[in-house]
């Protein structure tokens, strides 16, 4: 059931130490947001991104080997997996912006360049939302080819910023 994670799990066995040996230095621990420091909201995010990457793994493993969710919420399955998605998505978003507000101004770059930086890495990721909704689409995008067999032989999308990595 761990077919092609495994980068995904050696990453969280090096990242998670990783987390665990900076979590201490005075730029992490720096800041506060209504009342919980920093380190509470970085484990949060860190918590919530792996929760969202099980989540997804647990549905569609389960999905493709079992049809489990079909079987127990019949039509419902795909919806109801994808309001998981979406609440767990967004959760995450939430986590990164509240790390990020807890630990402000912690950072010595002039803020200048900061909003330089993050205008920056607006540009691909506004058009990765592009090129879903223009070339892949959202369903797709959520794995509607585990639930429903019709998607499985669409071709891959070469368009938008997909020409420059893969969508399978």
């Amino acid at each position: 059931m761990l077919e092609r994670q495994w980068l995904h799990v050696l990453a969280l066995f090096v990242l998670l130490p990783a987390l665990l040996l900076i979590q201490d230095t005075q730029s992490v621990q720096r800041g506060e947001l209504w009342g919980l420091a920093t380190p509470f909201w970085l484990w949060l995010a860190v918590l919530i991104a792996v929760a969202h990457q099980v989540y997804v793994w647990f549905c569609w493993r389960a999905q493709l080997h079992a049809g489990l969710l079909t079987r127990v919420l019949g039509s419902r399955a795909f919806p109801a997996y994808a309001a998981g998605f979406a609440v767990l998505g967004i959760s995450r978003v939430l986590a990164v912006f509240a790390l990020a507000f807890a630990n402000r101004d912690s950072l010595p770059v002039h803020p200048l360049l900061l909003k330089l930086a993050a205008l920056v890495a607006l540009v691909p990721a506004l058009y990765l939302f592009y090129s879903v909704k223009r070339y892949f689409t959202f369903t797709r995008a959520l794995g509607i080819d585990h639930f429903e067999s019709a998607w499985r032989s669409a071709p891959f999308v070469r368009q938008g910023i997909f020409r420059f990595t893969r969508n399978g």
